[in-house]
């Protein structure tokens, strides 16, 4: 039987953040089953991954009117936001966390070093970590900006109840724990070659036997 746990884990994490940053740090791995396990096809509608692209392209947009009001790159108020929920982080770790080379995350960490909004620490335990922080500076920014995302948020969701954006948000961190595991699906070339071009979705082994 499948291991729900997850679903629960994607609720706390709706709960315990902002409606517009309630994305976890981490991708919630993807539940693991019992019992053997097949993939069994199924039609995912094309306007459906066109929804999809509709609100990257909109929350890209909402990013970037955030970033010209703060006066502060999206990749670096991505950076702030995800100190502001940590105490600490290493280069590793936002590497890890923001999907990118640890080459990519340390040029980012450079630039707000040099603005005075994070500073490098020593690990007491092992001085070649150095822990970064958000600086009294950083932790300002980082106030602006969600000030004006929620400002904002206001606006654009006028006329929503909160328990449809409890709703939503629980319903997104699954939509995004969903692209995430399609992204990383290996298929074999079979699959990859399927005429139907469908995505395949995990079955559990018994289900095929009960029918054949």
């Amino acid at each position: 039987m499948v291991d729900t746990g997850w679903h629960k884990q994607y609720l706390h994490h709706a709960s315990k953040s902002g409606m517009l940053s309630a994305v976890p740090d981490q991708i919630t791995p993807v539940p693991t089953t019992s019992v053997p396990i097949t993939c069994v096809p199924i039609t995912l509608r094309d306007d459906a991954m066109m929804a999809i692209a509709a609100l990257t392209r909109a929350h890209r947009a909402l990013a970037f009117a955030v970033s010209e009001a703060v006066g502060l790159p999206s990749p670096g108020l991505g950076l702030l936001r995800l100190l502001a929920r940590r105490d600490s982080a290493t280069i590793s770790q936002i590497a890890t966390t923001l999907r990118v080379d640890q080459s990519v995350a340390s040029r980012q960490v450079t630039v707000l070093v040099d603005r005075g909004l994070v500073e490098r620490d020593v690990d007491a335990s092992d001085r070649r970590v150095h822990p970064l922080r958000l600086t009294d500076a950083g932790r300002e920014v980082y106030a602006q900006a969600l000030a004006q995302t929620q400002a904002r948020a206001t606006i654009g969701f006028a006329g929503w109840s909160v328990e449809e954006l409890d709703e939503v948000t629980a319903l997104t961190l699954r939509l995004a724990e969903a692209v995430e595991r399609s992204a990383s699906a290996g298929l074999s070339a079979q699959h990859a070659d399927s005429p139907t071009d469908e995505p395949y979705v995990h079955r559990e082994a018994s289900d095929e036997r009960e029918h054949d």
